[in-house]
């Protein structure tokens, strides 16, 4: 496994892994670098509902997403990024694609119990467009 740094106090990219096979001792390489650096990508996974949602459990206990209309019918710890930003005619809806990049938000931060993390898992990755910024407050006090 590789954990390279990407910028400056924040985000890191892990390569040589597969989340579905990996010991504690490799998970705790994973969950230290998501605490050194606040974001980490994990690339080259391949991994079914289950297999995601066993990994994301070893970080803590999972919530249901608060957004009911694109929660997974069966697996309500997951919401579907991207449904019903297409019309029926297959083109994108602007005004719904826009909203959800609208403006900056924290998952989870309304909540009695803010949310540790938010994992993604990306099944169809845009050619442009569909950016999701992060930025760190510890790293902007420090």
């Amino acid at each position: 496994m590789k954990v390279r740094c990407l910028g400056e106090g924040i985000g890191a990219e892990i390569t040589g892994v597969d989340v579905t096979t990996i010991d504690d001792d490799a998970f705790n390489k994973i969950y230290q670098a998501w605490l050194d650096y606040n974001v980490v990508a994990v690339r080259g996974q391949d991994i079914c509902i289950e297999e995601f949602l066993t990994y994301s459990r070893r970080f803590g206990r999972l919530a249901a997403h608060p957004s009911k209309n694109t929660r997974h019918p069966d697996h309500p710890e997951i919401t579907m990024l991207g449904v019903n930003k297409f019309g029926a005619d297959g083109k994108l809806d602007n005004k719904i694609y826009r909203r959800g990049a609208s403006g900056f938000h924290t998952d989870g931060n309304f909540e009695e119990e803010p949310f540790k993390a938010t994992q993604l898992y990306a099944v169809a990755i845009p050619s442009r467009g569909g950016d999701t910024s992060r930025t760190s407050g510890r790293r902007a006090t420090s």
